[in-house]
C-alpha cells in the first residue's frame, strides 16, 4: 500500500522432535476434565446401584414384609396383531371405497352437466342455421350454367360469342346473394 515493493516472508519451524505430536497445556487440561468426569459419573452410578438395591433387601429382611407381586404388561399376541391389522387395513378399504364413490359421483354429476351443455349448444347451433341449410336446396341459376356451358360447347374457339350468357349468369347470382342477404335480415322495428 506504500510506495515500496512488498516482500514475501519465510518463516521455518525447527521440528525438535520428530514422530512425536506436541499439544498445548489447554488441551492436556481438557482431556483431564473430560476423565474425571468420566470417572465421578460412574462411581455416581454405582451408588445409585447401591442405594436401590439396599432398600429391596431391607425390605425382604424386615419381619413385617408384606407379599408384593410384580404384574408385567400383557404381552400381546400374534393373533391380537394380526386383528389389529385386520381392523386398521378394513378401516383404510372403507376410506377409499367412500373416496372412490365420492369421485364416481362427482364424475357422472359433471358428466351430465356437460351432456346438457353440449346437447343445448347444439340445438343453437342448429337454430341459428335452420334457415340456411344449403345442403338441401339446388344450386341457384342452373338455367344460366346449362346456357353457358351450352356456348361453350358450340363455340370453343370463340369464348366472346358466350360474353351475353356470362352476364345473364353473373346477375342471376348477384340477385342471389341479396335475396340469401335480406332473407338473414331481422324484420326493421318500426
Amino acid at each position: 500500500m506504500g510506495k515500496g515493493q512488498s516482500k514475501t516472508r519465510t518463516v521455518s519451524f525447527e521440528n525438535e522432535s520428530s514422530g512425536i505430536i506436541d499439544i498445548s497445556e489447554d488441551v492436556v487440561s481438557r482431556l483431564k476434565k473430560d476423565i474425571t468426569k468420566e470417572r465421578e459419573t460412574k462411581k455416581a452410578e454405582i451408588r445409585d446401584a447401591q442405594i436401590k438395591q439396599q432398600p429391596v433387601q431391607a425390605s425382604v429382611i424386615s419381619p413385617q414384609m408384606q407379599t408384593v407381586i410384580y404384574q408385567s404388561a400383557p404381552t400381546i399376541t400374534a393373533m391380537q396383531v394380526r386383528k389389529e391389522k385386520e381392523a386398521e387395513l378394513s378401516a383404510n378399504d372403507q376410506y377409499w371405497g367412500e373416496r372412490l364413490k365420492k369421485q364416481e359421483d362427482e364424475f357422472l354429476k359433471n358428466n351430465k352437466i356437460l351432456e346438457k351443455e353440449f346437447n343445448d349448444t347444439i340445438a343453437e347451433v342448429k337454430n341459428r342455421f335452420k334457415h340456411s341449410s344449403f345442403a338441401n336446396q339446388a344450386p341457384p341459376c342452373q338455367e344460366f350454367k346449362s346456357r353457358i356451358i351450352d356456348c361453350y360447347r358450340k363455340n370453343p374457339t370463340e369464348t366472346l360469342k358466350c360474353a351475353n350468357e356470362v352476364q345473364d349468369f353473373m346477375n342471376c347470382i348477384n340477385r342471389a346473394r341479396v335475396a340469401a342477404i335480406d332473407d338473414k335480415k331481422p324484420a326493421p322495428s318500426a
